[in-house]
């Protein structure tokens, strides 16, 4: 069942590269400004953990520093240094200018945003026979390296000196060279899981328990065991993450972060618990001896795309029926093992 839920949450493969290549058409632009040192990916998409509906895919550049022109950039910069909001806005030119010269002559350039220079192309991609349409944006920020210190200066226009601390190539080589392929395929299905729960928990009420990157933060930690099939795998996974941020806000994987803050207006305490209840429901899943008693528990957790399984099921047998087939195929689908490794 579980797997059938990744298939149900997966990114159509052509929204997938479309939001790749947008993303990779704006870094290079970027790359090439001559205050430009190195580039980088960052968010769901370079992780391999996004969900459908896919929205943005993020990245970003880091700036040369040691020209004259940038130095004064930065709150490590002398005499207290300049907020980001003057490179939000060259970059914005100079980027959207050159994508409406390429392939996408409607781009458009948002640079109001907090951390983000955000990019619009106006240009659907089709997702599938029904004519449905996605047209995601890129979302680009703009990184100074720190004097003498890893990491990042990105924008947070939110504080007053305009700057944050971040650690993309970190985060970067954590999610995705870090130990094993089997492992890291794993923790991706746990985390898209968790995501999607999480994701529906806000939307029947209040905000969510987790931001996207604290869920892959604690993954990191929580997710171990390649031998562990996905249910127990992700009813172990809330139940260590309700337990964790009952105590502590969870630590960034990079040392030179601070810990991850919780969504605005949500305490450890709602958090820890909300998680504690994805983590009964997970479990009622994973012990359920049939198919039916599988589904209701996940329904708890995952409504809507139980609801789409159960559809397709039976337009599937349908057709089967009205063509004289048999449904054993149909009905063994689900009764196969879980794996326990990624795939």
């Amino acid at each position: 069942m579980l797997r059938s839920i990744l298939g149900e949450i997966s990114v159509p493969m052509s929204v997938l590269r479309e939001a790749r290549a947008r993303r990779d058409r704006v870094l290079a632009i970027a790359r090439n400004h001559p205050s430009a040192r190195a580039r980088y990916s960052a968010g769901s998409v370079a992780y391999g953990t996004a969900n459908s509906p896919l929205e943005d895919a993020d990245g970003g550049i880091k700036i040369n520093r040691r020209l004259a022109d940038m130095r004064e950039f930065g709150p490590d910069a002398p005499g207290g240094g300049l907020g980001p909001t003057e490179l939000m806005q060259h970059y914005g030119g100079y980027v959207v200018e050159r994508l409406r010269d390429g392939n996408y002559p409607g781009a458009t350039v948002d640079i109001t945003g907090k951390r983000a220079v955000k990019f619009s192309f106006h240009a659907p991609v089709d997702i599938d026979e029904l004519g449905e349409q996605i047209d995601p944006y890129v979302d680009f920020i703009i990184g100074l390296a720190r004097v003498d210190a890893p990491g990042l200066w990105i924008p947070n226009r939110q504080l007053a000196c305009g700057w944050d601390i971040a650690d993309p190539e970190h985060h970067l080589e954590v999610m995705n060279h870090r130990p094993t392929l089997n492992l890291r395929s794993h923790r991706a299905h746990v985390i898209r899981l968790a995501k999607r729960a999480i994701k529906r928990d806000e939307k029947s009420g209040g905000g969510a328990a987790l931001c996207s990157w604290n869920v892959s933060a604690l993954a990191l930690e929580l997710v171990r065991d390649t031998e562990l099939a996905l249910p127990e795998a992700l009813a172990a996974f809330f139940a260590g993450a309700s337990a964790d941020i009952a105590r502590r806000l969870t630590p960034d994987p990079s040392p030179a972060v601070d810990p991850i803050q919780l969504p605005e207006g949500v305490s450890r305490e709602a958090a820890a618990q909300r998680l504690g209840e994805m983590a009964a429901h997970a479990q009622e899943a994973a012990e359920a001896t049939s198919t039916p008693g599988v589904r209701i528990a996940y329904a708890k957790l995952y409504g809507p795309e139980i609801t789409a399984i159960r559809e397709r099921e039976a337009r599937i047998a349908d057709r089967r029926a009205a063509a004289g087939v048999s449904l054993a195929p149909v009905v063994s689908a689900f009764h196969k093992p879980t794996r326990s490794h990624g795939a």
